[in-house]
């Protein structure tokens, strides 16, 4: 990351073995560290943690709202399960997943679908695609139609120029 004062001005990958930067990068996608999975230091959400002014994007809020209720529903199962034989499905999960699991887990150790929702709703948002949340702000429509092949074509392009 390259940054200017407190900002991150570009973010590259870099190649550790010839000490150069490969290519610059457009986004990152941010994902929790699984290896440490359940470490019982102080949790932030990235909402708390980035500056006020920080516009979020999102596209298609319904699909990314329906996920979260789905791993709220995963965890809400694996809670019930652990209250049921909290040894097995520990020495089960190790098994499976190979890492340690934090002896307690509560459902207060994740923000849920509806505390999101009220955090994006302190932030600039942008939303964009077909499933936009009703009722959130400006909507824009654009008037666009397929732009035809010209081809060299000239005359074709002095027409459709003279159509809009």
């Amino acid at each position: 990351m390259e940054l200017f004062g407190n900002e991150v001005d570009s973010i590259r990958i870099f190649d550790p073995e010839t000490q150069l930067s490969e290519r610059k990068l457009l986004q990152v996608s941010i994902i929790p560290n699984v290896e440490t999975q359940f470490d019982s230091g102080e949790k932030v959400s990235i909402l708390d943690f980035l500056p006020g002014n920080t516009v979020v994007w999102t596209d298609d809020w319904s699909f990314i709202r329906e996920k979260i209720e789905q791993q709220e529903e995963d965890l809400q199962a694996y809670l019930e399960l652990l209250k049921q034989n909290p040894e097995s499905t520990s020495a089960a999960i190790d098994e499976e997943d190979n890492y340690q699991s934090k002896t307690t887990v509560s459902a207060s150790d994740f923000i849920n679908a509806s505390g999101i929702e009220t955090k994006l709703s302190q932030r600039h948002l942008v939303e964009f695609g077909i499933n936009t949340r009703p009722g959130t702000g400006l909507q824009v429509n654009f008037a666009t139609k397929e732009q035809p092949a010209f081809n060299r074509n000239f005359e074709l392009l002095i027409k459709n120029l003279k159509e809009y």
